[in-house]
């Protein structure tokens, strides 16, 4: 069976894509061989019919681009970025259904606007949540006025 030809807005999103991956290659130090290991790929030649529109992207495959060639989604296919932002709006709806504490609420909202501002990506999002959550795990906790730390209660 041949595979369905790419729309034009698919084309374009892979020729946008071949340019941020061209102008970004040396100063990022990437390869088609290098990103395809990083993708999981066993050949270089998946990464090439990405870039050259031969297959279409997917919101999978466009994150990982977008992470590895430091840039938005957006930047090379906003049609995928409305899809990852519709995936957003639904899991946050979503998410509000369910019995959360102030602060789960408050990382949610921020993370929210953060995903807005056009500055920041979704990894540089989860990379900073990630080191943030690190370090509060690592503050010991007292109890309230005891002055007791809780981590060595349990020895």
């Amino acid at each position: 069976m041949l595979a369905k030809p790419l729309t034009h807005e698919q084309k374009q999103d892979a020729e946008r894509l071949r340019g941020i991956y061209e102008a970004r290659k040396g100063e990022l130090r990437l390869s088609q061989e290098r990103l395809a290991d990083e993708f999981g790929f066993s050949v270089q030649s998946a990464v090439s019919q990405y870039l050259t529109g031969k297959i279409p992207l997917n919101v999978e495959i466009a994150v990982k681009f977008a992470e590895h060639l430091r840039c938005r989604v957006s930047d090379f296919s906003p049609s995928i970025q409305r899809e990852i932002d519709c995936f957003s709006k639904y899991a946050s709806e979503n998410a509000k259904h369910y019995d959360m504490s102030n602060e789960g609420k408050q990382c949610l909202v921020m993370l929210e606007s953060l995903l807005r501002d056009e500055r920041f990506t979704a990894m540089d999002v989860l990379a900073a949540l990630a080191d943030y959550l690190r370090k509060k795990r690592k503050k010991p906790r007292t109890r309230k006025g005891s002055g007791v730390d809780s981590h060595n209660l349990d020895q």
